[in-house]
């Protein structure tokens, strides 16, 4: 049963009535990105994007493997597909969120992948394997192609820095991988972690561009570190004796998170309060390897677990205590995403016979079936628009 509430969008009160849908619970800005094989594409090829309450649905895309990888950044999305899948190579492209303007940015002679807008929004980074592997740039319409490594060693693994013109990559060019740093148009790449004797990589900006957490094996296992933009105040975050991986800020930028186990597919996500305040483990045997996402106001993770025996999907507070099995999903729920108000939890339910794209409150009332066709529907992401 659906609670009646209140959702305050724009200065306008919303309420959410037992069995009907309401106001948008996300707002009139933003768009949910789900892959659907429903016009004969697979899962991974097959993007589309509709509102918050499941109407507006276009499609982006249906270009072979578009669904592998992608990122947004205002009111565009890039991905990497092939063109067609006798096509062999991946390219990047452009589409607006409103599945307007499709266009192929790069066209070479090896696999291109990984794209990021960058933060002003006039380029698109990525990997390429034209020739050795590099990390490449290229103009929003296709022009101005650089190659920022450059250098013969693998480069890999692009950071787009927020506020910045400045992109991270992991480099092995020194013989061990390493974290450099170089502009996004080109120019001289800097080493910042310079540590011969270890394997640095996984560089993530904080939301506001001044520090870098990665993984580095400096300490005899793969450990969590965090260090300021320019390599200065490198400081070890998790130091466990396990092996710790997948780095992720809050929105706020005060707390960072990863994971910690052996068992493959099973791990603990762990936060750190980064002036200082220690490092907890906040759930225990999270499902899904990367399957969970940061509240807007740091102060909850959603997240997967099988913890009841079968995957659901569950709220935490950042300090390990309030879980709630938000879903109660009677087969399967996963990949809990939150709107930007915070307000409404998006993921990815069987519960119907054929995977769908739901929404709820985060307390799990108001559950929705924003999808609602005999297609598979599979969530993506979910993004503001301007």
């Amino acid at each position: 049963m659906r609670r009646c509430g209140l959702i305050l969008l724009g200065g306008a009160v919303c309420v959410l009535a037992t069995g009907m849908r309401g106001c948008p619970p996300a707002g009139p800005h933003v768009r949910v990105l789900f892959a659907s094989d429903r016009d004969g594409a697979d899962l991974d090829s097959g993007i589309y994007s509709m509102r918050p309450d499941g109407s507006g649905v276009v499609v982006l895309t249906t270009l072979q493997d578009s669904g592998t990888m992608l990122s947004t950044g205002g009111s565009r999305m890039v991905f990497s597909a092939k063109a067609a899948a006798a096509a062999g190579l991946s390219s990047i492209w452009r589409v607006n969120l409103d599945g307007t303007d499709l266009f192929q940015l790069t066209s070479g002679t090896g696999d291109d992948y990984g794209p990021l807008i960058t933060s002003d929004q006039t380029r698109v980074v990525f990997q390429s394997e034209t020739g050795n592997l590099e990390v490449r740039s290229v103009l929003m319409d296709g022009t101005g192609l650089l190659n920022l490594s450059n250098n013969a060693g693998e480069d890999f693994m692009p950071a787009v820095r927020p506020g910045s013109t400045q992109v991270a990559f992991t480099s092995r060019r020194d013989g061990n991988s390493e974290i450099y740093v170089v502009d996004q148009t080109g120019g001289a790449a800097v080493n910042l972690t310079k540590a011969p004797n270890s394997d640095d990589s996984e560089a993530v900006y904080s939301p506001d561009g001044s520090r870098i957490a990665f993984l580095s094996d400096r300490d005899g296992n793969f450990e969590i570190y965090v260090m300021n933009a320019d390599g200065s105040g490198v400081a070890n975050v998790s130091n466990h004796d396990g092996d710790d991986l997948g780095p992720r800020f809050s929105p706020d930028g005060t707390k960072l998170s990863w994971f910690s186990g052996s068992l493959v597919g099973h791990y603990t996500i762990w936060v750190a309060e980064l002036a200082g305040g220690g490092s907890i483990p906040v759930t225990d045997r999270s499902y899904m390897g990367y399957d969970y996402s940061w509240s807007p106001d740091s102060t909850r993770i959603g997240f997967t677990s099988d913890q009841n025996g079968h995957p659901d999907v569950f709220v935490i507070n950042v300090d390990g205590t309030g879980l709630a099995n938000a879903s109660h999903d009677p087969v399967s729920a996963y990949g809990p995403l939150w709107s930007p108000d915070g307000a409404t939890l998006f993921f990815a339910s069987i519960r119907d016979g054929n995977w769908e794209v739901y929404s709820m409150a985060p307390d799990g009332t108001g559950q929705t079936n924003l999808t609602n066709n005999p297609a598979e529907d599979w969530l993506r992401d979910v993004v503001e628009v301007p």
